[in-house]
């Protein structure tokens, strides 16, 4: 599982224009190189293979995944995010705050409530669907 930061992000010089022939583009050939994009990442293991993530919109540290073995799990991946922010090497490994093994099948159908935080549905391949409610220490799953 990986937490992703794009930084050092510019406008370039054909932004905001038409189609426009670039007269000056080798002069600028060596200016362009000083301002290169970069990504980093920190990655936590994930148990099984990765169908579907998810990020809460009211908290976007907190994230579920379904993986292939049929669970679904939530993460607190805000040590993650704050590692990447700082620029720190590296950050704890995340595990699962919550699992929910309920589901007799793997899917693919996760999404949390835009209107109430943690309130989340998943939906396994063989059609059943579960609501989610967020309780202290975890979720009730129904």
């Amino acid at each position: 599982l990986y937490v992703m930061k794009w930084h050092k992000l510019y406008k370039t010089s054909k932004d905001g224009r038409e189609d426009e022939e670039d007269e000056e583009e080798s002069d600028n050939e060596d200016s362009e190189d000083e301002h290169e994009a970069a990504l980093e990442s920190k990655a936590t293991p994930h148990p099984g293979g990765v169908n579907r993530v998810r990020a809460m919109p009211q908290a976007g540290h907190i994230v579920a995944t379904w993986a292939d073995t049929g669970k679904v799990h939530m993460w607190n991946l805000d040590a993650q995010r704050k590692a990447l922010n700082k620029g720190d090497r590296a950050a704890p490994q995340a595990k699962p705050i919550f699992t929910c093994e309920s589901h007799k099948d793997e899917g693919f159908a996760l999404d949390f409530s835009p209107n109430e935080a943690g309130r989340f549905l998943s939906g396994s391949n063989d059609s059943q669907v579960l609501l989610w409610g967020p309780v202290p220490g975890g979720w009730t799953v129904e």
